[in-house]
């Protein structure tokens, strides 16, 4: 048997907006008018180019640019897009929206 009610989440308040330790971080970053937040960037550029260290420099751009998009590959023998997407739209239609 179970403790809820069908429909009743067993969790109403939801999951946390923020993590704890990420609201931790924050407010200690912000500590002494941000000051904590320019030396994590500073050390970072430190890191970054007097030590050349790659992760670093990623991060950097990562932060400033967001990370790039990924590729993705797909290879089809015997078939050209449009008939591979045809096939696909007939195979969810004929097994109900792929459901």
């Amino acid at each position: 048997m179970s403790m809820w009610k069908p429909g009743q989440s067993g969790n109403p308040a939801g999951r946390p907006k923020i993590a704890p330790m990420t609201a931790a971080l924050r407010e200690a970053g912000a500590a002494n008018d941000g000051e904590r937040w320019k030396k994590a960037a500073e050390v970072l550029w430190s890191m970054a180019l007097d030590d050349r260290d790659l992760a670093a420099l990623k991060t950097i751009f990562e932060r400033l640019e967001g990370k790039p998009a990924q590729a993705i590959a797909l290879q089809v023998e015997g078939s050209s897009l449009p008939e591979l997407l045809a096939r696909m739209a007939a195979n969810a239609t004929n097994t109900g929206g792929g459901q």
